[in-house]
């Protein structure tokens, strides 16, 4: 019996079951690493050394800088907001090499961006946001009050492109949270009320910006004429402000004066006068729709004027007037002087017109995208001269300018090209 017992408790020692009791811990040990989020700090040494687009001095860089600037963020458990808030992180980065911005101001507006999310701001809309930061001094607490506040505002019921604007004002003029939150619930009461909220933004915003006024009296002002002429049936006046924003009343109106030709032959019914559009009829998808040569030629004219007339604007989040625009509002407002109608979104523009399979095949014209992190699309240029590859954007930290798809930073994360121009004016793309 004493033998038996021995020899039991002697089992647990033999050397083949304590290795074997060795591997399964290990195993174990391994499967719980493999099954726990990374951290932040591992998701963005891992991003950064996969980016072939840096050098490896670049990645010492961003690493040492990102060690520094989160402290305390760097052991962040990516888990829900916080894995948003780091692809957010990352995508800030590759905007800031698009600018070849400093490192350091890369990596400070990135952790700013991250920590914002990590409290409950909105994810995309902090990435919007947090692209001021490569011209103006902003920080993770701005950056949290304006994107809670655009959330605000459109949950209940400012258009979007009305909340964007205020958020435009708050970074251009420096407003700290009291104003900025202030003006918000203004509009939002305007909302409710059922206001006009252009007209109504826009009395707030020229006579708030006059000076002299503080944001709730001007509010209370603002609510009374809006219910007199709302009681009155009244239209109420309104001075003229030039906002972020193109007032859907007078979007792209500029081609208007060419959509309808002088008839000057209406007799001959076998060359009908037709208005100028960009959109082929569905019948004939492939005839053009400007009539001949030198209205395509002057489609391609105009389309350079538009472009050229944007050079050196600053960029503002979700801006699409010479007050400031970003990469889909430049791609918007461009096309729709020339009468091309386009989504106002990057993911949508590349979504529209045709595939341009290979770069060497690239049109004035054309849209050229780029990714930022994994497979999403998230910038958007025009080529100006395919020969040379040279393409005008919205930069983040230089406003619209002119850059070359050569570029180490934009040729390794190019997506693809679109061609949205009518067929018409294709036979013209190729000239100087």
């Amino acid at each position: 019996m004493c033998i038996r017992d021995s020899s039991i408790s002697l089992l647990p020692h033999h050397p083949v079951i304590q290795a074997l009791a060795f591997c399964a811990v290990i195993f174990m040990a391994h499967s719980l690493y493999a099954a726990r989020p990374p951290l932040l700090i591992e998701r963005i040494d891992e991003a950064i050394k996969s980016d072939r687009a840096f050098t490896e001095g670049q990645r010492a860089a961003y690493l040492d800088a990102f060690r520094q600037e989160l402290a305390g963020y760097s052991g962040d458990i990516l888990r829900g907001e916080r894995a948003e808030g780091a692809e957010v992180l990352l995508r800030v980065v590759t905007e800031g090499s698009f600018d070849n911005a400093d490192i350091d101001r890369t990596v400070a507006i990135a952790s700013a961006a991250y920590i914002a999310v990590s409290r409950g701001a909105d994810a995309a809309v902090v990435e919007g946001i947090a692209l001021y930061g490569f011209r103006k001094d902003v920080g993770s607490k701005e950056i949290e009050t304006w994107a809670n506040g655009y959330r605000d505002c459109v949950k209940f019921g400012v258009p979007g492109y009305i909340a964007e604007d205020l958020v435009f004002n708050a970074v251009e003029n420096g407003w700290d949270a009291f104003t900025f939150n202030s003006l918000k619930w203004v509009l939002v009461e305007a909302a409710k009320a059922g206001y006009p909220m252009e007209e109504f933004h826009s009395y707030v915003m020229v006579n708030f910006l006059k000076g002299g006024r503080r944001p709730g009296a001007l509010g209370s002002e603002a609510m009374a004429i809006f219910r007199e002429a709302a009681i009155k049936g009244e239209k109420p006046v309104v001075p003229e402000y030039e906002g972020s924003f193109i007032p859907r009343s007078r979007e792209f109106a500029a081609p208007a004066p060419e959509a309808a030709p002088v008839p000057a032959k209406p007799e001959k019914p076998q060359t009908p006068v037709r208005p100028q559009t960009v959109v082929p009829p569905k019948p004939e998808p492939e005839k053009a729709p400007a009539p001949p040569s030198k209205s395509g030629k002057g489609l391609l004219l105009r389309l350079e004027g538009a472009w050229r007339s944007f050079l050196g604007v600053p960029y503002v989040w979700g801006g699409q007037t010479k007050r400031g625009m970003d990469c889909s509002g430049l791609v918007q407002s461009v096309f729709g002087q020339v009468g091309v109608s386009l989504p106002r979104v990057t993911r949508e523009q590349w979504r529209a017109g045709v595939d341009v399979q290979k770069t060497s095949d690239l049109a004035k014209g054309d849209l050229v995208f780029f990714r930022t992190v994994g497979s999403r699309i998230s910038h958007v240029g025009i080529v100006t001269d395919p020969a040379s590859g040279s393409f005008v954007h919205a930069s983040s930290s230089r406003g619209v300018v002119k850059d070359r798809l050569s570029m180490k930073y934009f040729s390794m994360r190019y997506a693809g090209a679109r061609r949205v121009l009518p067929k018409g004016a294709l036979a013209l793309l190729v000239l100087p």
